[in-house]
């Protein structure tokens, strides 16, 4: 949370996005390795490290066809489905 920004309403907000993090478990979503509050008092989370590029750029480099393009997106949405039933 950028200095300033760190408002109680602000810092309740980032509390609830680490705990619906936490609550992830799915192979196509980032796991959240640690969480807590700096010497100053800022909250944290640290999440697991996953090297990519946009989903646009790979599907060119591996010159996916329109169905692997679909699938891919597929893949994405169950991620985001599972995202939203933890809330």
């Amino acid at each position: 949370i950028k200095p300033g920004m760190d408002s109680r309403q602000v810092i309740a907000r980032f509390e609830g996005e680490r705990q619906a993090l936490a609550l992830m478990d799915h192979p196509n979503i980032a796991r959240v390795l640690d969480a807590g509050t700096t010497a100053s008092g800022s909250p944290y989370f640290v999440m697991e490290f996953v090297a990519g590029v946009a989903i646009t750029k790979y599907s060119d480099a591996k010159r996916l066809t329109l169905r692997e393009r679909i699938e891919l997106f597929i893949v994405v949405c169950r991620a985001i489905q599972h995202a939203h039933q933890k809330g």
